[in-house]
């Protein structure tokens, strides 16, 4: 299982680079002693394991994956949060989850927060430093929720996926065969709330590679960024094509460069042509693969490694992992012939327990085998699977999937807005560019100012859209807005 083969890179590689930021590194062997600390002091403190959950808040410190890996040798689900999102957002999650602690990883207090235990950052300091000779036992069973991640949810608060510690031994088993080499310097691009960062966190755990990570914004100078990543002898990144897309905007991100980038593993969203032909032109001999799948199964489920051939092509999303089985479906859930289009199914072991205090049909039993009806239109041809579209009204932007009723409820919430249209505007290519909200307000005193910092104590940053208001939504001779 995981957390032995974790246990065992511990062991094998105590002086090798475990975690590098821009400001510090800090390797096996002062992991493994943060870890057992925390982990003790977890296991002193009494929780009902079975039912425990714990919120690590905070932003990609080492912090975080220490609590991670405490959590889960201690036998305790834990629910990365990330310290961006809104106070009123944590709150529903500690809610939502009921859980009974938080970890907090940054150096600020966390202020009107619900009744609820924090370890502050302070005091974390002091636990995992102690120097105590400690054991480390996995306590965490087969079919445990391993952890929680909070997604954006129709009903204008989020949803909690719970992934069982087989999902996730499932998936990175899987991830690290696909891989098929162990590449020593891994980047983390995506928050670590966000599903996408167990590829790169688990696959560095399970290998002994080092995980890089960077904690300011690269919007603050591209240039600094990429003398880090080159100084880091990054080989393998693991993203989402937005992400790449910003690095290929710099003419220094190529093969001269970065001549120990070997490999990019792309997930989070869909992969263009254009893209993937503008790496091949900068990079010699790189790796790419592309993969599909949404939180509710963990991390990714299909895979397919291109070449420069497919550049003429519709990217497939390649074809499904190992114990998991991908149907395109009709509204019946009959299994459709292939070239027809229809819903994605998944089933197997990738697939989560279930929405935590959410009652979902997404989750079905499909032939005697956990399903989840993904809610994404595709098809299969050729023994590769494409991906189409989505059914509803879910987008993904910058690597979020977010729910434009998500935004559209908490716009509604506020007494000044008696009409509220959410949309999502699209390149070309498909690919969403901007969200914007089209509002008439019931207070003309109100302006653009005062509902985007009220937006922002309900939302994280990346849902807040452009605003525009107005004294009436325009309708067709049908009835419908100009704007849908």
């Amino acid at each position: 299982m995981l957390l032995d083969d974790i246990l065992k890179v511990f062991e094998e590689n105590k002086n090798n680079i475990a975690y590098r930021n821009e400001k510090y590194e800090v390797s096996y062997s002062t992991l493994y002693k943060y870890v057992c600390n925390l982990y003790n002091y977890l296991n002193a403190i009494n929780l009902e394991k079975k039912i425990a959950k714990i919120i690590v808040y905070g932003n990609k410190d080492v912090t975080m994956i220490t609590s991670f890996l405490a959590c889960s040798f201690a036998g305790i689900t834990y629910i990365p949060v990330d310290s961006s999102i809104s106070k009123e957002r944590l709150n529903n999650i500690i809610k939502l989850s009921n859980a009974d602690l938080i970890i907090s990883t940054i150096d600020e207090e966390i202020c009107n927060v619900n009744n609820i235990d924090v370890i502050s950052f302070s005091v974390l300091k002091n636990i995992i430093k102690k120097t105590e000779n400690i054991q480390l036992i996995p306590l965490m069973k087969e079919d445990d929720v391993y952890y929680i991640i909070f997604t954006s949810g129709t009903t204008g608060v989020p949803k909690g996926v719970e992934v069982t510690y087989k999902n996730l031994n499932s998936f990175i088993y899987w991830f690290v065969d696909i891989i098929k080499h162990k590449y020593d310097n891994v980047l983390n691009q995506a928050p670590f709330s966000f599903d996408l960062s167990v590829a790169d966190i688990y696959y560095s755990l399970s290998v002994g590679s080092t995980l890089v990570t960077y904690g300011s914004s690269i919007y603050e100078g591209l240039y600094k960024y990429f003398i880090y990543l080159k100084n880091s002898h990054i080989n393998m990144i693991v993203c989402t094509p937005t992400f790449i897309e910003l690095l290929l905007c710099d003419k220094y991100f190529n093969n001269e460069n970065f001549s120990d980038l070997k490999i990019l593993f792309f997930c989070g969203e869909v992969l263009r042509n254009d893209i993937v032909k503008k790496i091949y032109e900068r990079f010699r001999n790189i790796r790419i693969i592309n993969s599909y799948g949404p939180t509710e199964c963990t991390v990714a489920v299909t895979s397919i490694e291109l070449n420069k051939n497919i550049i003429t092509k519709d990217i497939p999303i390649g074809k499904e992992k190992t114990n998991t089985n991908i149907h395109i479906v009709d509204k019946e859930n009959n299994i459709l012939k292939d070239g027809q289009v229809g819903e994605i199914l998944i089933v197997g072991d990738s697939v989560a327990k279930d929405y935590i205090n959410f009652n979902s049909n997404n989750f079905i039993d499909f032939c005697g085998r956990h399903g989840y009806l993904t809610g994404d239109i595709g098809y299969k041809l050729d023994n590769e699977i494409y991906y189409v579209s989505r059914k509803d009204e879910q987008i993904k932007y910058k690597g979020y999937r977010i729910e434009l009723k998500d935004i559209e409820k908490n716009l509604y919430n506020l007494k000044y807005i008696n009409k509220a249209i959410v949309k999502a505007n699209k390149d070309k290519y498909g690919k969403v560019v901007n969200i914007n909200a089209y509002i008439v307000l019931n207070d003309k005193n109100i302006i653009k100012k005062d509902i985007e910092k009220r937006l922002l104590d309900v939302l994280p940053k990346y849902m807040i859209p452009k605003i525009f208001i107005l004294d009436e939504i325009p309708i067709n001779k049908n009835g419908k807005s100009f704007i849908l």
